[in-house]
Formats: C-alpha cells, sequence, structure tokens
C-alpha cells in the first residue's frame, strides 16, 4: 500500500524529468571522444600542448597556474577509451613534500569543497539583493522558522542557534553587512 508521501515523492521525480526533458535541449551521447577523427580528441591535444608550454616557463604570462596541483579528464559511457584524456600536474611544492603524495594521477583525490563553497558564494554575490543577504533564515528555510519558534525560553543560548537573527549575510566571510 502506497503512502501519499511516496506517492507525491515520485509524483515530483517523474515530473521534474518530465520537464526537464522537455524544456532543456537533448543532445545524443557522446560516442567517439578519443579517436583521431574526434574534435574533442584534437581539442584535448591543443589544451594540453597550451599547458604544458604554459607549465614548462615558455609564456610571458603567468596566472600563478604553475603552483596549483591539478588533474583534468574526460569520460564517456559510450567511449571506454576516452579515460586516456587526461592531464594531470603535481607544482613544485607538492613533488618535494616530505609527506603525502609527490606526484598526482587518475588515482588521485582531490578536496574540493573548499572550492565549491567559493562558487556558491560568488554566484550569490551576482545574483542577491542586499535584502536577499539581510533576510533572517528563518524567513528563508520555513523549517528553521517553525524550530525557532518552538524554543523555549529557558534553554541556554550557547545551545540553541537563534535563527531569526542569522542571516545569509552574517555567513558570508568577510563581510560587512548592515544591520536590517
Amino acid at each position: 500500500m502506497c503512502r501519499p508521501q511516496h506517492v507525491f515523492a515520485l509524483f515530483s521525480l517523474s515530473v521534474s524529468y518530465a520537464l526537464t526533458y522537455f524544456l532543456t535541449p537533448t543532445y545524443p551521447a557522446p560516442i567517439d571522444l578519443s579517436s583521431n577523427q574526434s574534435l574533442v580528441s584534437a581539442s584535448w591535444k591543443n589544451i594540453s600542448s597550451i599547458f604544458d608550454e604554459y607549465l614548462a616557463g615558455n609564456t610571458n604570462t603567468s596566472l600563478g597556474l604553475e603552483n596549483v596541483t591539478f588533474s583534468a579528464g574526460v569520460f564517456s559511457l559510450h567511449d571506454p577509451t576516452a579515460i586516456q584524456l587526461q592531464y594531470h600536474y603535481t607544482a613544485p611544492e607538492i613533488a618535494d613534500a616530505k609527506q603525502g603524495t609527490n606526484k598526482v594521477d587518475e588515482y588521485s583525490i582531490y578536496r574540493i569543497a573548499s572550492v565549491s563553497k567559493l562558487i556558491t558564494t560568488f554566484a550569490g554575490m551576482v545574483e542577491l539583493t542586499e535584502n536577499d543577504w539581510n533576510c533572517p533564515l528563518a524567513d528563508i528555510v520555513p523549517a528553521l522558522g517553525r524550530y525557532a519558534r518552538n524554543q523555549t525560553k529557558d534553554q541556554n543560548a550557547l545551545y540553541t542557534a537563534q535563527w531569526t537573527k542569522i542571516t545569509p549575510g552574517l555567513l558570508r566571510p568577510n563581510l560587512v553587512v548592515s544591520p536590517p
């Protein structure tokens, strides 16, 4: 027997998939990424040679990329040989490190959480207005508002967050926010 919330969840998932399918362009899955006739393969070789030239110090520009360890790669379910399209660079500081890895490869694991937070913050800085930054989280997330209303006055303020006073602007690093 299906509960109403299960039916609603299934309905929500199927509607979002259907809307996504009809509202966005549909392209065939990439099949030939790694052959010599592929534009993807040619572009990958071109960008790899640009990275090689830049990181060897043969260019006059300095972006600081030579101090960053990074990997980039292409994959496809329909072209298993596309996994060959990889580029890995180990910064000199990492190569000479006494602890940890000294060379990155296709098995290296990167911490990306800090970078993804920056991207989210920058997107918010572009899209949100000053009113959005000063709106309490209890107004943005109704569950937090209900939680804040259900808190008793005698609870220790050290152990309960004041969701009616915390705003996204207060969570944004190095930002001076005028009080609402």
